[in-house]
């Protein structure tokens, strides 16, 4: 990996449903991202039953994913839309399932990939999300991982793999 996989963008919501809110950092606590509601069990998903039921404790989005569908489809969905935690730019997150890495000082593993559902075209007001969203992130809608460590994570911190 090189120096250029890195967070761009952080963001969370306090509870389902509610808009996403932009960060500069956020501290990293054993279930997710303090104040976030799926580190305090308020997610959409939290209280899903087995197999649904695996860590959510932070998920990620691939800037370039993103770019694509906008490109590929000519619309505009933007970050805040997709309902992820973090904006990644540089790293193909599909193949870290599985894997242990760092985001800046925090050790995160990867546990699954982060599949389109209905709920961001549910909330969102944007015509775009309600009607291309779902189909359109099948196979590049990011990455839930499973936090290893507390710490923080800033914008413009590293990914590394860990050995």
């Amino acid at each position: 990996m090189s120096e250029s996989l890195k967070i761009l963008e952080i963001q969370t919501a306090a509870d389902k449903g509610l808009p996403m809110q932009s960060l500069e950092h956020v501290k990293i606590v054993g279930s997710g991202i303090e104040g976030d509601r799926y580190a305090s069990g308020k997610g959409a998903f939290s209280k899903s039953p087995p197999p649904r039921n695996i860590d959510r404790h932070i998920t990620l989005i691939q800037s370039e994913m993103i770019e694509a569908v906008n490109a590929e489809k000519g619309i505009s969905i933007t970050f805040a839309d997709t309902r992820r935690n973090l904006l990644t730019i540089g790293i193909q997150l599909n193949d870290l399932v599985g894997k242990k890495f760092q985001i800046g000082e925090v050790l995160v593993e990867g546990v699954e990939l982060c599949e389109p559902c209905g709920r961001p075209g549910t909330l969102s007001t944007n015509a775009d999300v309600k009607q291309h969203f779902k189909d359109a992130f099948v196979g590049r809608g990011g990455l839930r991982v499973r936090v290893l460590d507390t710490g923080e994570i800033h914008q413009g911190d590293e990914i590394k793999l860990v050995e």
